[in-house]
């Protein structure tokens, strides 16, 4: 039931800004991580 809940909601944030804010997000922070270390 959440599964199902969690792919809609991914489906549709991957289509709209939502995705690409996330997106930016991650890779932000993963670029700070790989900088500290």
């Amino acid at each position: 039931m959440i599964l199902i809940l969690a792919r809609k909601i991914f489906r549709y944030c991957s289509t709209t800004v939502c995705g690409v804010l996330s997106f930016s997000l991650i890779s932000l922070f993963w670029f700070k991580l790989h900088n500290v270390f």
